[in-house]
């Protein structure tokens, strides 16, 4: 679950960090989120079904969904800045708590 203005790093190794790095703040973060202004930043594109590594290495990232992107079942692929890929789907979403609900499939390079 991602509180507003929380984010996390999807580099991070299971290992080293179970949790990849969920704090306050976006510096180092792949997704980060603005709940309370309807937004998630992340290197981002919007997809029609559940894509895999491949299907997410496309054109189009943008990096930031605004509230018309952010409801339950969306889902995305996700870009890292250390080069990797994620598939990223909005599970639940809790505008009274400023917080969304993440299902997240991260493919090492």
């Amino acid at each position: 679950m991602l509180a507003d203005n929380y984010g996390i790093d999807l580099d991070a190794s299971e290992v080293e960090s179970p949790d990849w790095r969920y704090s306050v703040g976006g510096r180092g973060k792949d997704v980060t989120s603005k709940a309370f202004i309807g937004r998630l930043y992340a290197d981002s594109v919007v997809v029609d079904s559940a894509p895999n590594r491949a299907s997410c290495q496309v054109t189009g990232y943008t990096g930031t969904r605004y509230k018309k992107d952010i409801s339950v079942g969306t889902t995305y692929c996700v870009k890292t800045d250390q080069d990797r890929y994620a598939r990223v789907t909005i599970t639940a979403v809790d505008p009274d708590a400023d917080k969304v609900t993440l299902d997240i499939t991260v493919w090492n390079k």
